[in-house]
């Protein structure tokens, strides 16, 4: 192969990769705190004295000090310069953390260089085994090549650490708190040597539930957007060198269509270029190249659902070339690139979100949860009736796909949450609130069903043969609520005319038949009461109906010392004679 062959095949996103600290294009500020991060392991690595951080300057103007340009930036985070008692950074991990095509590998990769390190570089998602990772991890903070001529030492680089399994990230909390005394020491832990090289950890999602311990130990840098008139000047210098005729107007909207993903702009100017054509604003809009797939969260879905864009206009450089380039479009995509806030814009957009969602259940969830939240005018309620058609129509959708396994119908899912927003979408922010309804139905369920199991699994023999779990719920249990809960006079038993000892028996026969008995709880006050076992208010009440007639302390609790005493004398008479059902038994039984 020829130089000029290998030199067109080679990738501009590693040609044009940046090999000095000025070539970033990330944003200064977490550049800086980086290096900064990593200077401090100068004294551990290099035996270099702690260089002071330069405070800024104070402003002599008492009206500049009202204002911090640096307020609610999440990139601005203080850096703990402080070292601990093995003269390490207090955080001795950094997690950078932000969208993939920002550049937080290529960070990493030049800060090292810059620092004096040679920056080693493992993926934690290819070594999924913590034998194979603990190996590497020792290997690279532990020894020093002997065969290569860089024997500068190591900065191991960890990627994609969001996609590592526990044991892994647990490995690393460890050997990051090896030796802190705050820490505490265990047998497996005193296994492990000194950590004395810095480690960067980088990731997409920070929240991930396996990262939980990791953050406590590490240096957080969220990483912002890349600034989309930095990437395009970057992006027309390249094209200059490739003699690529595009214009500044076409690479800003090409660094908006991918929302500033750096990767993805120079994959697609090379694949463009390789085509041996101009590069203008029309083709940006007709390719799919540049366009980024990024997988929203749920919440931010829901926001846009609820909350119509700002009719901001893009900010290009030349007004001229946006109406020429915007005239060789379709009529449908031009009315788009015109008003992003259009029916036709907005359409396309919760379309194209939902269906990069793609958990349609959870996300038709929310909607159904938040949507009579949302302020909207509808003083006829038409919106309404209207959106519970369409809700009912993804039920029947999401149920014919769950019993026939049919995905068929996936496909008309995502207009129902763009239906939502053409009707409820409104100018000021939605408070969402995560969707628990469905959950909370059937955690109570499954409550029900398990009070239900128990009552029945030690009732009467003929009462469980005749009684299902339908027929319990819809009328025996509501009925029954009434019958046992009697007025008795406060008084001893011993003072009861033989009607009200008659009644007592036969309550008591009902509760044992029916598995029922009265339990002490204490309640939030403190305070203590006898409450049913199983509970029926849980099965057959509703959180806002009224409770049914209740007895008073001392009632329940002759009952539940009645009950305990007949079901020991039953135990006795089925010990010395065969069981016999008494005559209040076979009455109810039968």
């Amino acid at each position: 192969m020829s130089p000029e062959e290998q030199n067109r095949s080679n990738l501009w996103v590693d040609k044009y990769a940046p090999k000095h600290f000025t070539d970033l294009l990330s944003d200064d500020g977490v550049n800086r705190n980086i290096l900064f991060w990593l200077k401090l392991w100068d004294t551990v690595v290099f035996g270099k004295e702690k260089k002071q951080r330069s405070k800024p300057q104070e402003s002599k103007n008492t009206q500049t000090k009202k204002f911090n340009p640096n307020f609610k930036k999440p990139n601005t985070e203080d850096l703990n310069d402080e070292l601990d008692e093995h003269n390490r950074p207090v955080h001795p991990i950094a997690l950078l953390c932000g969208p993939p095509g920002l550049g937080k590998t290529t960070l990493a990769h030049v800060i090292a260089d810059q620092a004096g390190y040679n920056a080693l570089e493992i993926n934690a998602s290819d070594d999924r085994s913590l034998d194979v990772f603990r190996t590497r991890i020792e290997s690279a903070t532990q020894m020093k090549s002997v065969l290569i001529k860089d024997q500068r030492p190591n900065c191991l680089i960890i990627d994609e650490i969001d996609g590592a399994p526990g044991p892994t990230i647990n490995f690393l909390v460890n050997l990051a708190k090896q030796g802190d005394a705050k820490a505490g020491g265990t047998k497996k832990k005193k296994k492990l040597q000194l950590l004395q090289r810095p480690i960067i950890c980088i990731c997409n999602d920070l929240y991930v539930p396996a990262l939980r311990p990791l953050r406590q130990v590490s240096y957080i840098s969220h990483f912002p957007p890349t600034v989309s008139a930095r990437l395009a000047s970057r992006m027309l210098q390249i094209s200059k060198e490739n003699s690529l005729r595009t214009d500044m107007t076409t690479l800003m909207a090409l660094a908006s269509k991918a929302d500033n993903d750096i990767r993805s702009c120079l994959n697609t100017l090379q694949f463009l270029h390789r085509q041996g054509r101009s590069v203008n604003l029309s083709m940006i809009h007709s390719l799919n190249v540049g366009q980024k797939d990024q997988h929203k969260g749920l919440f931010v879905t829901w926001q846009e659902i609820f909350q119509l864009p700002r009719p901001k206009r893009k900010q290009y450089t030349n007004p001229h070339d946006i109406e020429a380039g915007r005239a060789s479009l379709p009529q449908k995509d031009r009315a788009i690139d015109a008003n992003p806030a259009s029916f036709s814009a907005r359409f396309h957009r919760i379309l194209s979100l939902a269906m990069t969602c793609g958990e349609y259940a959870k996300l038709m969830q929310g909607v159904f949860e938040n949507y009579l939240e949302v302020k909207f005018k509808d003083p006829h309620l038409d919106s309404i009736t209207l959106a519970s058609d369409w809700m009912i129509f993804f039920d029947l959708l999401n149920t014919r796909v769950m019993e026939s396994q049919n995905y068929i119908f996936n496909r008309y899912m995502p207009f129902i949450p763009v239906m939502f927003h053409m009707l409820f979408a409104s100018v000021s922010r939605p408070q969402i609130k995560y969707p628990s309804a469905d959950f909370e139905s059937r955690q109570r369920q499954q409550k029900i069903t398990n009070h239900l199991a128990t009552m029945l699994a030690d009732a009467c023999p003929r009462v469980k043969k005749t009684l299902d779990v339908t027929l319990a719920v819809e009328e025996v249990i509501p009925l029954l609520q009434i019958i046992i809960s009697p007025m008795f006079r406060p008084v001893s038993t011993q003072l009861f005319s033989m009607q009200e000892k008659k009644q007592l028996a036969e309550l008591v026969d009902i509760m044992i038949s029916f598995s029922l008995t009265y339990q002490q709880e204490r309640n939030k006050e403190g305070q203590y009461n006898y409450v049913i076992d199983p509970n029926l208010d849980d099965i057959t009440r509703f959180s806002d109906t009224p409770t049914s007639r209740q007895m008073t302390y001392g009632a329940k609790q002759l009952i539940a010392r009645e009950i305990e005493v007949e079901k020991l004398r039953r135990r006795e008479q089925a010990l010395t004679t065969p069981a016999k059902p008494n005559q209040m038994s076979k009455r109810f039984c039968t």
